[in-house]
């Protein structure tokens, strides 16, 4: 009974990946057209590692906490000035979510479990969904971009997250079963 919920979080969570990453590949008709065809035929396992090595994959990450660095730095002085307290906790916030979802990544990738690949893309989309959209939003005001493009931006990147987490829990159980 358990391993049958563990297949159904594992399925829930690559739809989730996979409607995600649909979305932000709509467009482009052609790749859109290219996932679907390739999740169907051989599922998003193949189709996502076909697109990034393990070795890409962990230099991405790596490159990723650097830019949270950077963009914490920025923020705490560069942006200073310019930001209240309320944009300055959104701003945190997304520095916060980036580095713990590199560090997830990171773990993710040295697991060894079936489902690392497809973890990390879910922290990686989410990382650009969820804190992109929190940096642009604290930001707004600067780069006058409206914040009524950037609210529904920011659930989608917490679903990605969440889809990570629960597709590593199952990268795990299945390991150890």
């Amino acid at each position: 009974m358990a391993a049958k919920v563990w297949n159904y979080v594992e399925l829930f969570c690559e739809a989730i990946l996979c409607k995600i990453l649909f979305v932000a590949q709509s467009h482009s008709y052609t790749v859109k057209k290219l996932f679907i065809s390739a999740h169907k035929i051989i599922g998003i396992q193949e189709t996502i590692t076909s697109f990034a090595s393990m070795n890409t994959l962990k230099m991405l990450a790596a490159i990723s906490g650097a830019l949270a660095v950077i963009l914490g730095a920025f923020g705490a002085h560069g942006l200073k000035p310019f930001l209240d307290s309320y944009q300055t906790d959104i701003y945190n916030k997304a520095v916060l979510y980036h580095f713990i979802h590199t560090l997830a990544i990171l773990i993710a990738l040295h697991s060894n479990n079936s489902l690392s690949t497809k973890s990390s893309i879910a922290f990686y989309v989410g990382i650009l969904l969820f804190s992109g959209s929190l940096y642009l939003l604290a930001t707004a005001h600067l780069t006058n971009i409206p914040k009524s493009i950037l609210g529904p931006i920011t659930p989608l990147g917490g679903l990605c997250f969440i889809a990570g987490w629960l597709l590593l829990a199952v990268g795990y159980y299945k390991a150890e079963n």
